[in-house]
């Protein structure tokens, strides 16, 4: 549902806007990538809590939100962006191997 109504939003070439109800979501990996047709800002209001999936192997990349290669967005809002990142630094074997790979945390 992020995604569809992130590709709605960036098609629209006014100044859309994204609610984000006031929920708890669990979301993996998204990425948000432009260029967008927007002429004005594309605004995405956060109301809910944005919680990362704590399943690793739905990571591929380090990010776990991406904005990329889009202008005049703003982020606003009330809600939360919440990574988990307790539930994944007990898996970081870093300091204990010469190689591996950095959690996507």
């Amino acid at each position: 549902a992020f995604q569809a109504a992130w590709v709605a939003a960036c098609a629209d070439s006014g100044s859309p806007t994204i609610e984000i109800p006031n929920r708890k979501y669990l979301v993996g990996p998204l990425q948000f990538m432009g260029p967008c047709k927007n002429t004005g800002t594309l605004t995405m209001k956060v109301h809910g809590k944005v919680l990362a999936s704590t399943n690793m192997n739905l990571y591929k990349s380090q990010e776990w939100i991406l904005f990329a290669h889009v202008d005049n967005v703003k982020l606003t809002g009330t809600g939360t962006f919440d990574g988990q990142g307790t539930s994944a630094w007990p898996l970081n074997q870093c300091p204990f191997k010469k190689q591996c790979k950095i959690l996507p945390v």
